[in-house]
């Protein structure tokens, strides 16, 4: 028997948002109303907003725990993890660490290339979500550190944020595992910004950071 300590307020039901890989002002947080065309994509989304049954008796804070490994510095326990920011995994490499129920935590890299599910290879997702040859989900994905390290997500793992190594930003919310093994994440951003469109509210916390302040490269597109 399961024992439920949290309610499901709200959530973006599992669907996609046309946007493009840049769909973030970086300067403002603001969704781009000028996209970028051929970069258009359909992103997905799987987000809820809880009640945490008991909240005071549990511990909800936007710190790392205090069993945090060196494997992961600079990231260190109690550390604040309490901004979200974009990134341009074009111009520089970026290193990311999650903390799962499953496997806790890992370290990774996210892959520049945008995925595209593909229903012949990823038939799960793409049942969920009715994707086909002509209609393909978007997201980013993070790929393990090294060779010798674990996987970076398992089953279990879903729904944990996908962090800046360097400054503990967050930078996606991950939602699965492809077929390949690596780690599948929405864009923080998309996240943020439809969890305004759908409750008509602002997110205060965690609170945007401009990229460059904190150690990310911004996108550097024409005006």
């Amino acid at each position: 028997m399961y024992e439920y300590w949290y309610i499901v307020e709200i959530c973006s039901g599992r669907r996609t948002i046309a946007a493009s890989k840049y769909a973030t002002d970086e300067k403002t947080d603001k969704f781009k109303e000028k996209q970028i065309p051929e970069s258009q994509g359909h992103w997905i989304l799987d987000w809820a907003l809880i009640r945490i049954d008991n909240a005071k008796q549990r511990d909800v804070v936007n710190q790392l725990p205090e069993n945090v490994s060196g494997r992961v510095l600079p990231l260190v326990p109690n550390m604040p993890c309490d901004k979200w920011s974009t990134f341009n995994a074009n111009q520089k490499n970026i290193a990311v660490v999650k903390f799962g129920r499953t496997t806790h935590e890992t370290r990774g890299n996210i892959n520049s290339t945008i995925v595209l599910i593909d229903p012949t290879i990823d038939a799960q997702i793409s049942k969920i979500y009715g994707f086909t040859d002509t209609y393909r989900g978007s997201c980013f994905e993070a790929v393990k550190a090294s060779a010798k390290d674990s996987e970076f997500l398992d089953s279990g793992d879903s729904g944990s944020i996908l962090l800046h190594q360097e400054s503990g930003a967050h930078l996606g919310l991950l939602f699965g595992i492809s077929s390949s093994g690596n780690a599948l994440f929405i864009p923080m951003g998309l996240v943020i910004q439809d969890i305004e469109r759908v409750t008509g509210k602002k997110v205060v916390k965690p609170a945007f950071a401009r990229p460059e302040t904190v150690g990310l490269a911004p996108y550097q597109l024409p005006e």
